[in-house]
């Protein structure tokens, strides 16, 4: 179900979101840095569709990829 909220107020909420998870992220791109002694060239965030059918689409984080000059 999704909440009745003014465009203005999802953007804000949205951007909100958008900053801390970026924040969450380069902070473990940074540890695993400094662990690892590579740089970080790209992060991939994965999402699995669980919706049922006939239902509102839902998805789930179900998996993350680090990129680095050694990745495969």
């Amino acid at each position: 179900m999704v909440a009745e909220i003014s465009s203005q107020k999802y953007l804000e909420t949205k951007a909100k979101y958008e900053r801390e998870i970026t924040q969450l992220v380069a902070e473990k791109a940074k540890q695993f840095e400094d662990e690892i002694g590579l740089n970080v060239q790209d992060v991939y965030i994965f999402t699995t569709d669980v919706s049922s059918i006939g239902s509102e689409n839902k998805s789930i984080v179900t998996a993350a990829q680090i990129k680095t000059k050694l990745s495969d």
